[in-house]
């Protein structure tokens, strides 16, 4: 069995609203402090870059609502939720 740490650069450039709890540079603190501890390297863990998930795969985990209204967010539709 291995492990995977899923990180990306590009993970870090994506900006929230200052009230949303999730704050996206905790994934470089993250990284930086299994990296000090040498807990990304070996070969039974990998540091693998994230992928989009498709519809069909988030529909899984989530309700058709919930995707439906990810989906509409960026063309400002926040009426789907």
């Amino acid at each position: 069995m291995r492990a995977a740490f899923i990180h990306s650069p590009e993970i870090e450039k994506y900006q929230y609203p200052p009230e949303c709890p999730f704050r996206t540079e905790r994934a470089a603190l993250v990284r930086q402090t299994l990296l000090s501890m040498d807990l990304l390297d070996g070969k039974r863990r990998v540091e693998v870059p994230p992928r989009a998930a498709s519809r069909e795969t988030l529909l899984e985990f989530h309700a058709e609502r919930y995707v439906d209204a990810l989906e509409a967010a960026p063309r400002g539709y926040l009426d789907a939720a």
